[in-house]
């Protein structure tokens, strides 16, 4: 404290008479140290204004913080921010030489600022409907009678009192409307927030799938239908005839109203199923189930303090190896016996190999992707990361162009050695040769909108560069669409179909069987036995052709310097497909367990999605937001403003998009991945030849893999759900600390889009999970009747 006083007042000795000194704290202390609070030693700051020429009024007792921004304008001659709402303080402003205030040049100064604070208000109004009309009409006669005194050059001192309490009552009016602490609202909004929440996951995880199937009949979803549409003609007859004041807020609400009454009449219903299957479960817990519900809890609670939020790429890594690495030694840590009958006495040393393998190859891509990770100001790195992201080169083009091309080849020789490629339709035309062209004009756009070569000028107009965007873009919807409406990627050789001495072949495991017999026996039935391309791969070829098409256009918004991270996590969930696929595949002792899905494969699959919203260069802070993505093929006309703001989520959410889409391959991935490298597992006996069909045993068992699908897809949204909750929960808790609307608001904003896109991310991926299962369906149909 001495030290200061000498500094201040070696500074006040040497201060010129025309300079005034400001030492501001930007906040208060309580007696043992804490701050951020609302206790009126938390809230209150030290001001201490010096300046050798004598000041207006030193009687004033205390300021408002946001007065000091017009204060300063006001002394420096430069004009008030336009949205800033504080008054001038006139007790630290300089008296003329005269040492007599001048109350025309203080009803000049004061006129301005009850100009700048009117104008705000009233634009701001005009554009909400949050302030009391009323009140506003009142503020607006008051102001024109300011304005009628300032004309008539009434410029005293009551006329400076005057304009004040404008001000002041302005602000307040602000305040009560923006600065508010309704504990029953708050209150009211966790309850609808939790209580859907907590009704979706006790339904999903205490029914049994085929308990599910009978529950979610077609009758009720077409009551769900009808329910809907009627909330929505409602409200809008209701708002036609001024009943209600805003349509999408009153039908959101009463839509989350109906919805809650809707799962608890289900829960009701089913209570005493829901009971017994609950107690059922509870026996059967292990202590690994256990631990990984605990690291879902960890990851919530971390929402609560603002170090683990601001620390949360670290955090996501870890929880993320650490379900990888707990998964795998778990498998290591049960005896060959109880995995099943027939392993032989070589599993571990095997599989071991395997599993360390996939494991340093994860560990090996999570570590390059951390390279792409941001800052957040409170790390202290902020500029760093963006000097780093920033710097680009020709290096890093290059990089990012043999990334996406490698994930495009590869991809293709995938689908090509699969037997995916060989049909002649429009579905494998676009999956051959679109991702090309989209690589090739994902790269063109990067050269010609960003790096200007040696310096120069660029050599072409950047509207030219935003048409090869465009074209990328439509190739992408219209691949999409495609694929949508034409999933199936097998190809049909028959010689003799409508032969009717042909024999019948009832089931497709029989064509698959009886094709791999041709290569090693010389029979007739080579010409009788239609040969099928690709169904072994027939559900998960349309889901990887689709992922592509969504991978490129996250790659085409992310930008040449963070591009390579995309193609990170697209590898990474391979792998956690190829650990999941060979952990389960080596404890189900039937294909009914091996459908389904454990909890440590979906929590894993929530924390890739969750921990590559970092690796992928974004963090839950409005600064680090990539506005630039707005205007990638946009050229920054803007019709209207869903297209950049569409365009803007999905280059900050990704992560969440891609991952959630492939949620299903979850189910399909230990199917088509053994019909493919059958060397990845121990196991030799009849379950193996089961599985080796590949995905024609999906198709087999269709009605388990669409119900096990939507149960995995409601845990996989609760999951996000309850995050949700709990981020809002952590900012209710927090609503008076200050660092809220710093950390806590927006991380609540970010998880709340991030559920907001995860919901039809995984809601179009189960429907086109729907669309493949019917077209196999058609396919097998349509040839058992050509057989007969």
């Amino acid at each position: 404290m001495g030290s200061g006083r000498h500094v201040q007042r070696n500074i006040t000795r040497h201060m010129a008479d025309n300079v005034i000194l400001f030492v501001i704290g930007d906040h208060g202390m309580t007696a043992t140290g804490d701050h951020g609070g609302e206790s009126e030693n938390e809230v209150t700051a030290a001001l201490f204004v010096y300046a050798k020429v004598p000041l207006i009024d030193q009687t004033q007792d205390s300021v408002k913080q946001i007065d000091l921004i017009p204060t300063l304008a006001t002394i420096l001659g430069i004009p008030i921010p336009y949205s800033n709402l504080g008054t001038v303080i006139t007790s630290c402003l300089p008296l003329p030489t005269t040492k007599i205030i001048n109350w025309t040049d203080m009803s000049s100064t004061i006129w301005a600022n009850v100009q700048q604070m009117t104008a705000y208000i009233r634009d701001y109004s005009s554009l909400s409907t949050i302030f009391d009309t009323e009140k506003i009409e009142q503020l607006n006669i008051k102001y024109t009678i300011l304005k009628d005194q300032f004309s008539k050059n009434i410029n005293n001192e009551v006329f400076v009192y005057n304009c004040i309490n404008y001000m002041s009552e302005l602000r307040e009016m602000c305040e009560h409307v923006w600065i508010q602490f309704d504990s029953f609202s708050m209150t009211r909004g966790l309850l609808l927030c939790f209580i859907p929440v907590f009704f979706l996951y006790t339904m999903i995880n205490c029914l049994t799938t085929s308990q599910l199937s009978i529950i979610f009949s077609k009758s009720l979803i077409i009551f769900i239908y009808i329910l809907t549409a009627s909330i929505i003609i409602a409200c809008a007859i209701c708002y036609y005839i001024n009943i209600i004041s805003n349509f999408f807020t009153t039908t959101y609400f009463i839509s989350g109203i109906a919805g809650i009454f809707t799962l608890s009449f289900i829960l009701i219903q089913n209570w005493e199923l829901i009971s017994i299957n609950w107690y059922e479960m509870s026996k059967k817990y292990q202590l690994m189930d256990i631990f990984y519900r605990f690291v879902l809890l960890a990851s919530v609670c971390a929402f609560f303090s603002n170090s683990f939020v601001v620390q949360e790429s670290y955090v996501s890594v870890f929880l993320l190896l650490t379900l990888i690495s707990t998964t795998i030694l778990d498998l290591f840590n049960v005896s060959p016996s109880k995995i099943s009958k027939n392993i032989k006495s070589n599993f571990k040393a095997s599989i071991k190999f395997k599993f360390l393998v996939l494991l340093g190859s994860f560990c090996v891509l999570i570590r390059f992707s951390m390279y792409y990770w941001q800052c957040r100001d409170e790390q202290n790195c902020a500029e760093f990361s963006a000097q780093k992201l920033s710097n680009t080169s020709r290096a890093q083009l290059i990089f990012a162009l043999v990334a996406v091309g490698f994930v495009v080849t590869f991809t293709r020789m995938w689908l090509r050695y699969c037997g995916n490629l060989a049909a002649f339709n429009i579905t494998v035309l676009f999956a051959q040769y679109a991702p090309t062209v989209i690589t090739v004009c994902c790269g063109g756009f990067w050269v010609l909108h960003y790096l200007p070569i040696d310096g120069k000028p660029k050599s072409s107009p950047l509207w030219q560069a935003d048409y090869l965007a465009l074209i990328a873009y439509y190739l992408i919807i219209i691949g999409l669409l495609v694929t949508y409406f034409r999933p199936l990627t097998v190809f049909v050789i028959s010689n003799n179909v409508n032969s009717n001495s042909q024999k019948p072949v009832k089931t497709v495991p029989q064509i698959f069987q009886e094709v791999k017999s041709l290569f090693s026996e010389r029979s007739q039935k080579r010409e009788e036995i239609p040969i099928i391309c690709g169904l072994a791969t027939a559900y998960s070829a349309t889901f990887v052709i689709s992922a592509v098409y969504i991978l490129l256009l996250f790659i085409l918004l992310l930008g040449h310097a963070v591009a390579p991270s995309a193609v990170l996590l697209y590898f990474s969930a391979g792998i956690i497909l190829c650990i999941s696929s060979i952990s389960r595949y080596e404890r189900s002792p039937n294909i009914d367990e091996l459908l389904q899905v454990p909890t440590a494969s979906l929590l894993t699959w929530v924390f890739l999605a969750i921990y590559f919203f970092y690796g992928t260069g974004h963090q839950p802070t409005f600064p680090n937001i990539v506005w630039e993505a707005a205007f990638v093929g946009t050229g920054g006309i803007f019709t209207s403003n869903y297209i950049p703001a569409a365009l803007v989520i999905i280059n900050t959410f990704g992560s969440y998009i891609l991952i959630g889409f492939l949620l299903p391959m979850l189910q399909i991935a230990p199917f088509s991945m053994y019909a493919i490298v059958t060397s990845l597992t121990s196991k030799k006996n009849d379950e193996q030849r089961d599985v080796n069909k590949g995905d024609i045993t999906l198709m087999e068992n269709d009605n388990i893999l669409l119900t096990n699908t939507f149960s995995l897809s409601c845990k996989y949204i609760c999951c996000f759900a309850i995050r949700v909750f709990a981020t809002m929960l952590a900012a209710t808790i927090h609503c008076r600390h200050l660092m809220v609307w710093k950390i806590f608001a927006p991380k609540f904003i970010f998880e709340a889009i991030s559920l907001f896109v995860t919901i039809p991310s995984v809601l179009f991926g189960y429907v086109l999970l729907i669309r493949i299962n019917g077209a196999v369906n058609k396919l097998v149909k349509a040839l058992n009747k050509g057989n007969r």
